[in-house]
């Protein structure tokens, strides 16, 4: 009867160790993908248009903090909009000039509603910025910009977007 009992001490004490061993699992990727506040930027606000040629800032920036040796980070850009012709879209780092061959940029035209009314297309864009591309220690900064291509002129509405960069510390 005593072994019983001591036996079923273990084996509380043992399952106890399991249980709290999974939630550290669980719990640890979790916090390991984690994305810093500033490193994330989320519009839910009404619906924002910008109009000309490329390249203008549509004043959407997230900060990261690269260490002192620099590594490339990922930058993710998805956003609902309506355009009423092709445009661009691409980055600025650091306060510099529109970037538009960071990698995709095309924005394809999505003409079926006006100033904000009718539905929305939906469009992802994922970016890798190196240190090539201008990226130094400590803060940098990266907007969003965009506009019509080829010299042409359109109008694009702004939904729902977020824009995020992953890396740096």
């Amino acid at each position: 009867m005593k072994n019983e009992i001591v036996n079923n001490q273990g084996s509380r004490k043992m399952g106890a160790i399991v249980a709290i061993a999974l939630v550290v699992m669980i719990a640890l990727p979790i916090a390991l993908f984690a994305i810093p506040a500033g490193q994330t930027f989320r519009y839910t606000g009404s619906p924002v248009t910008f109009t000309g040629t490329c390249c203008q800032s549509w004043n959407e920036s997230v900060s990261v903090t690269e260490p002192a040796t620099v590594v490339p980070v990922t930058v993710d850009f998805n956003m609902d909009y309506q355009a009423t012709g092709e445009g661009w879209v691409g980055l600025f780092l650091n306060g510099g000039t529109c970037s538009i061959f960071h990698g995709a940029n095309r924005l394809p035209e999505f003409n079926l509603g006006s100033g904000g009314s009718g539905p929305f297309g939906d469009v992802h864009y994922q970016w890798i910025i190196t240190p090539a591309d201008g990226l130094k220690a400590g803060k940098n900064t990266i907007g969003v910009c965009g506009g019509g291509s080829e010299g042409n002129s359109a109008t694009i509405v702004l939904g729902f977007n977020t824009l995020v960069v992953r890396g740096g510390n």
